[in-house]
């Protein structure tokens, strides 16, 4: 579900100002991904606008995912997983279904600063916009940002992906401007731990392989505390809180959220 590539280490770029060029583990897991959802590809750019543009700050690549470093996307579907996987009562997620991604959050700010709401039914906006952050995939470090948001409801986790006003020059950027997939909420979180399992097993053969030999003296390591932080991120999963984060009142957010949804 979760895909992804790791570029060769020589054509990893070091951070920083030359002479002063370094690698830490975060940068070292610079590659591409997508997330397969059902037939869909999210992250993936459309042809017409790989057509018209360089997505890519390294000239030698040319494909049509998203290039990044690949922990981010693992550090923030570890942080969305206690509130993804909460189950959220059945007004809540038929509000949801009503509430595209890509709208209603600003519907919600419109609405609070309008005038029109008493204070009880702004702070409910503010509590439901609060909520859907929570339940919202980080990607604001992309340039061309999509929502995608998860929720799960009877035992299903909900991806839903909204990306309609993404354009350049008129061109869609994403391949894909709506997707919606349900998928059982066990198979979801195993997608999590597979993705996580191989990252940290291809992420510790290429620490072992610096350790054997380092072939870019200009770009400084520490091997010592890349073997450190390895160690601690490949516990995060393990060690992770699987008990979802319910919040305060459900009924508050159904309130706030419905300010949100299209007639």
């Amino acid at each position: 579900m979760f895909q992804f590539e790791l570029f060769p280490v020589d054509e990893i770029p070091g951070w920083g100002t030359p002479p002063a060029l370094g690698l830490h583990w975060f940068g070292l897991t610079y590659g591409a991904y997508f997330i397969q959802a059902g037939e869909t590809e999210l992250l993936r750019y459309s042809d017409a606008w790989l057509a018209q543009n360089q997505p890519s700050a390294a000239a030698w690549y040319a494909g049509a995912y998203v290039d990044y470093q690949v922990a981010r996307l693992h550090e923030d579907l570890l942080d969305l997983l206690p509130f993804a996987t909460c189950p959220v009562p059945t007004e809540i997620a038929d509000l949801l279904r009503r509430a595209r991604p890509a709208r209603v959050r600003e519907r919600l700010r419109a609405r609070s600063q309008s005038g029109a709401l008493s204070a009880s039914q702004v702070a409910a906006v503010e509590e439901a916009a609060e909520w859907l952050r929570l339940i919202k995939l980080d990607m604001s470090y992309l340039t061309r940002s999509p929502e995608l948001r998860l929720w799960e409801s009877a035992g299903e986790v909900t991806l839903e992906w909204d990306a309609p006003d993404e354009t350049s020059d008129g061109v869609p950027v994403w391949s894909s401007a709506h997707a919606r997939v349900c998928m059982p909420k066990g198979d979801f979180v195993a997608a999590v731990a597979a993705f996580d399992r191989e990252l940290m097993s291809q992420m510790e053969a290429r620490i072992a392989a610096a350790r054997r030999g380092w072939s870019r003296p200009e770009i400084a390591i520490d091997l010592d505390a890349l073997e450190r932080e390895h160690a601690e991120r490949a516990s995060w999963l393990r060690n992770a809180d699987r008990r979802c984060i319910i919040p305060p009142s459900w009924s508050r957010i159904g309130e706030g959220l419905a300010f949100g949804v299209e007639p």
